[in-house]
């Protein structure tokens, strides 16, 4: 199990789970997503840089339904100065039980100037990637965000679960 993210939840074969996607993924409601969210402190964030996609590991934590992580100037900032879309993406699983879960969230990156949002950020006491002097807080909004859990299925019930979730 890797150690930088919350663990996967282990869900027994015959407990029913939430609706599943058409690959036997249960996927998880926005609530689900939020709960990870706030149980995580490592995650990366999905930006564009020259036109190419680039992800960054940062370590984050939530204000109310808004991802907040910290960094020195450079691409991440331009992209929220930018106004750009950012992905952010934690995850866990664990080799063993071929168990594990996803979150992303989609959002538009900003910087947070605000007085009182930024003493509220402050007070998250978010460590950064790197150690530097200069640091700018960037807020992703979790309007936009899914996730889906990857639980034991019997191979056996493989094929009745993709027949049960495909689309007519």
């Amino acid at each position: 199990m890797r150690l930088d993210a919350p663990p996967p939840h282990r869900v027994p074969p015959s407990r029913q789970v939430g609706p599943r996607d058409a690959n036997g993924l249960e996927i998880l409601d926005g609530a689900a997503c939020r709960r990870l969210l706030a149980q995580g402190q490592l995650g990366r964030v999905g930006i564009s840089v020259n036109a190419l996609p680039a992800i960054l590991p940062v370590h984050y934590a939530m204000l109310d339904d808004d991802i907040i992580f910290r960094t020195a100037a450079g691409s991440k900032v331009e992209a929220a100065i930018a106004g750009q879309v950012a992905a952010f993406e934690i995850d866990a699983h664990d080799n063993q039980t071929h168990c594990g879960w996803s979150v992303l969230v989609q959002g538009i990156a900003s910087i947070v100037t605000a007085p009182d949002d930024l003493r509220r950020c402050e007070a998250l006491h978010v460590p950064r990637w790197l150690p530097s002097p200069e640091t700018n807080h960037i807020r992703i909004p979790t309007k936009d965000v899914r996730g889906r859990r990857l639980t034991h299925i019997p191979v056996r019930d493989l094929h009745a679960v993709r027949c049960c979730t495909a689309r007519a």
